[in-house]
């Protein structure tokens, strides 16, 4: 594992590591999910799973009663990957030479425009009072991008600067 991006919902972390993947040539984890699939949303953006998690599900965190997990092989095979900020501590276990980047937005209201535009039957309090609990610079982060202003593709940029810089010239 070289790069892990965690975030907020709706920061663009599954777009820009798509994009890293795709320009870098590296292998991104797909996550497992008991989740339904959005309309619109490719086969391919998750594993999908109906019922129990598998015995070796890791990475395990629960949102709004759906399941995101991955399996340890799974993990072991991919360059980048997409977590939540739970799973931070165990990835530094298991790959303690990982860059994490956590994607965040200072305008609250900004975020939420961006989740009413995928689930507009959301709960505003609710989800106002996630969102001021989760954003932010997160210490546990080895760099943390506030994405208001950015597009994906500046985005992409700096992390893939950034992974450059950090990681390569690390080999």
């Amino acid at each position: 594992m070289r790069l892990v991006i965690t975030g907020g919902t709706a920061t663009g972390k599954t777009t820009v590591a798509k994009m890293i993947a795709d320009n870098l040539g590296l292998t991104q984890l797909i996550t497992h999910t008991t989740r339904k699939q959005r309309i619109g949303e490719p086969a391919s953006a998750y594993k999908w799973h109906v019922g129990d998690v598998p015995g070796d599900a890791f990475l395990l965190t629960e949102f709004r009663g759906n399941k995101y997990f991955t399996t340890h092989s799974d993990f072991a095979q991919a360059d980048i990957a997409v977590l939540t900020r739970d799973a931070i501590p165990e990835v530094r276990e298991v790959a303690p030479l990982a860059v994490v980047a956590r994607l965040y937005f200072k305008d609250v209201d900004k975020k939420i425009d961006r989740i009413y535009g995928r689930d507009p039957n959301i709960d505003r309090a609710l989800l106002t009072h996630h969102i001021l609990e989760y954003e932010g610079p997160d210490q546990c982060c080895d760099i943390s991008i506030c994405i208001d202003e950015l597009t994906p593709d500046q985005l992409y940029e700096q992390l893939s600067y950034y992974l450059k810089e950090k990681v390569y010239a690390a080999k």
